[in-house]
């Protein structure tokens, strides 16, 4: 195990799904001798196995289970529009819950004059969402009877993990490079040589490097009593809440009904901005479906106090202002 972790499974280039069969492979576990041994010490090393390499580890882990659910709006509703509990080995089950989510947030294909297929650019980065769920799963409490579970609401994505921050680490800490202190290093020591996590105490730090890129954000860390969140805003409703200040009381240009599309259409194109750092006129043209005058009209507005144009005409783009009234810093 040790020459295949050092010797192969460390170097680069090594496709993901190569590395887990390599690991599966090099682990054997007698799932029998788990569930008559399952609460000594025996349980550790076994549970780690099950989870990550098992057919079926939720036989015997119940609560080792991802449980996404998705609102339409801003707290917790019931029936739940959308619910899934994924269940399977560890690997599985991170992918499913990011896909989850994936398909669920706002997506933009950008084109390429080199390459046939576009770039996905998502609302939320895609490794901010992978990573806030690994770690959910690599640092909860696997004693516990309760369940990761990823919730994405109107306003935000929360990522709930049962259990607490180890003693040497605080929530202040998870803003900057830190000491790497796995709960569960079998659990984790796999993630790692996989790539789907990295050992060197930044996933945290990388989670808010990529939301600034974004223009969201940085990600908020809570810790309660037996439940740790992770808590990621989204762009949702941005630009109409920034652009409404700019107009009367009611929503409107001096009390006009056309004041009022103007705040309308100007939020969106804010928040198309804030999504897209670096935009260009006729790509909000396209994506927005706003006329090019119109939406000269918007970026005119909006030029006051909210974004600005960066570069040459050609080749340059628009951007949020690092404006206090903004709170939102895309570089």
């Amino acid at each position: 195990m040790d020459f295949l972790a050092t010797r192969f499974l460390g170097r680069k280039g090594v496709p993901g799904a190569l590395r887990r069969t390599a690991l599966a492979v090099s682990v054997t576990f007698d799932l029998g001798m788990l569930a008559i041994f399952k609460y000594s010490s025996f349980i550790a090393t076994n549970l780690d196995n099950a989870l990550q390499f098992g057919n079926d580890p939720q036989k015997y882990f119940p609560s080792a289970t991802i449980k996404c659910m998705h609102f339409h709006g801003t707290q917790v509703t019931k029936p739940i529009p959308s619910y899934h509990i994924y269940e399977g080995n560890l690997f599985d089950m991170i992918d499913d819950a990011v896909d989850f989510i994936l398909s669920k947030i706002d997506c933009t294909i950008i084109s390429s004059e080199t390459k046939v297929q576009g770039k996905s650019v998502y609302e939320i980065p895609a490794k901010v969402v992978k990573e806030a769920i690994v770690n959910g799963c690599a640092h909860r409490d696997y004693t516990s009877n309760g369940s990761v579970q990823v919730m994405l609401f109107k306003d935000r994505l929360e990522v709930l993990s049962p259990g607490e921050l180890p003693d040497k680490i605080s929530i202040s800490q998870l803003s900057r490079m830190h000491e790497s202190v796995p709960v569960n290093p079998l659990i984790a020591n796999p993630l790692y040589l996989t790539r789907y996590a990295e050992n060197a105490g930044s996933g945290t730090t990388d989670m808010i490097e990529l939301c600034r890129k974004a223009g969201l954000p940085s990600p908020e860390y809570v810790q309660e009593t037996g439940c740790f969140h992770t808590i990621i805003k989204r762009h949702i409703d941005y630009g109409n809440r920034l652009v409404s200040g700019m107009f009367g009381e009611n929503g409107t240009e001096n009390g006009t009904e056309n004041g009022r599309k103007v705040k309308i259409g100007a939020g969106k194109v804010l928040d198309y901005v804030i999504k897209h750092p670096g935009c260009q006129t006729p790509e909000m043209e396209k994506a927005l479906g706003i006329p090019l005058r119109t939406l000269r009209r918007y970026l005119q507005v909006l030029k006051e106090d909210c974004i600005e144009h960066r570069g040459a005409y050609t080749n340059g783009g628009y951007y949020v202002k690092k404006s206090p009234q903004l709170k939102v810093d895309n570089g």
